[in-house]
């Protein structure tokens, strides 16, 4: 014996799917872009003047939201290095701020962000920050020289590779969380 389906019953299917599919996006953005630490990183942004969306994207493509990042770009979630801690650790009333203390959230994020808001001023456009968050004043002046647009210079490949990542990811947080964290912006005091 067949059964057939109401149109009432299709639709409600159809909803279904629909809301599954939405589903899926969602929590694939979720993983693409995501909003761990949204707060920290919106209360130091707002602080230093710094862009929370190009924030997120240097956590996201250094430790991938790992406190306990421990690698080539540093400590902790910003890839903090140890001088780091030395040379802007008076900006959270500490004479430094020790290895171990990089990888606790609170102070890396804050350190890094302190970081990027003296870049800033200095450098006006984002793709100079990130090189210069990751690779230093000289190695940024010295890519200026070699090229006058970067992307087409002759640096580092991988270098390149991953400045271009982050910068691409700074777009998509841009595109994607922007509305999220002005929101946040305008909620921390």
């Amino acid at each position: 014996m067949a059964h057939t389906i109401s149109k009432g019953g299709k639709i409600l299917i159809i909803c279904i799917c629909i809301f599954i599919i939405f589903l899926i996006a969602d929590s694939r953005l979720n993983a693409i872009y995501s909003k761990q630490y949204s707060f920290q990183i919106a209360a130091a942004s707002k602080n230093y003047e710094v862009d929370p969306c190009l924030v997120a994207s240097i956590i996201k493509n250094t430790s991938n939201f790992d406190e306990k990042y421990e690698g080539n770009l540093g400590y902790g979630l910003m890839g903090l290095v140890e001088i780091d801690g030395i040379i802007f650790g008076e900006v959270l009333d500490k004479d430094y701020i020790s290895k171990e203390q990089l990888f606790d959230p609170t102070y890396n994020i804050a350190l890094g962000v302190f970081k990027m808001g003296i870049i800033k001023k200095e450098e006006k456009d984002e793709l100079s920050q990130i090189i210069r968050f990751f690779y230093g004043k000289s190695t940024l002046e010295k890519w200026k020289v070699e090229g006058s647009d970067f992307l087409d210079s002759n640096v580092d490949k991988k270098e390149k590779e991953f400045i271009k990542k982050v910068y691409k990811r700074y777009l998509g947080y841009k595109k994607y969380r922007g509305a999220y964290y002005n929101k946040l912006l305008e909620a921390v005091s």
